[in-house]
């Protein structure tokens, strides 16, 4: 059996890169074209923090899928609750086996793989080892707090820019990950659903040497979820 703090130090990684400026002309998608922008200004910049801020405000649903480097990836799914201040995520590392994370509002429960049983610990120990941030755990205040630019470029697709301050962590949404070593920049693509709810958020973040694509969807707005206590607990 691991201890608390192997399984603590193992959510999430944490990957620290010198970032230069990203290219101004990042295309609509990694490996597609260049929309033409429909709507521009601070009307449409507040509009789509508007959506980020109804989809922080009640449950969700979502999954990532990042590529960091050629050889390393995270894919994870989750559901956050907000207003009871409770999250549950799964996601997997390159090479690793699936990690598990639960928090429920002062508590902790961490797991590596379903065979172990879940270790608990405070939020305050599990914030101080992972960089766990209780009040922005999926990263999504974060993102829209330096956001700098938004075009919308469709009915339900949007574009635009960010900054990454130094020493900043809320990438890849959902499971903030990517810790920067120097202020950086990162585009992102984003689309809505019929009721306007955020349905996807794709980011990009260049650096000198390597390029990390991103990509978060959203589900279940404002739908009932469960988390629970889980069963099997040790610590």
């Amino acid at each position: 059996m691991r201890n608390l703090r192997s399984v603590l130090l193992a959510l999430p990684l944490s990957v620290l890169v010198l970032a230069g400026c990203i290219d101004a002309d990042w295309e609509e998608s990694p490996r597609g074209t260049r929309a033409e922008p429909t709507a521009t200004g601070p009307a449409v910049q507040d509009e789509f923090r508007t959506a980020l801020r109804r989809l922080q405000a009640a449950p969700y649903r979502f999954t990532a899928d990042s590529e960091l480097t050629v050889a390393t990836r995270i894919t994870a799914t989750g559901v956050h609750d907000p207003k009871a201040h409770r999250i549950a995520r799964t996601y997997r590392v390159t090479g690793d086996d699936p990690l598990q994370a639960i928090v429920i509002g002062d508590d902790s429960y961490s797991r590596i793989n379903d065979s172990e049983p879940w270790q608990h610990s405070s939020v305050g120990t599990f914030a101080t080892v992972t960089g766990f941030d209780q009040k922005d755990p999926t990263g999504l205040a974060r993102f829209a707090e330096n956001v700098t630019s938004v075009e919308r470029t469709g009915a339900h697709a949007y574009r635009g820019s960010f900054v990454l301050p130094k020493r900043s962590r809320y990438l890849p949404l959902g499971i903030p990950a990517l810790e920067m070593t120097a202020r950086s920049a990162g585009d992102f693509i984003a689309a809505t659903d019929q009721q306007g709810n955020i349905a996807s958020i794709g980011t990009v973040v260049r650096t000198p040497d390597l390029t990390f694509v991103m990509t978060t969807k959203f589900s279940d707005h404002g739908k009932t979820v469960t988390i629970a206590r889980p069963k099997n607990i040790t610590g």
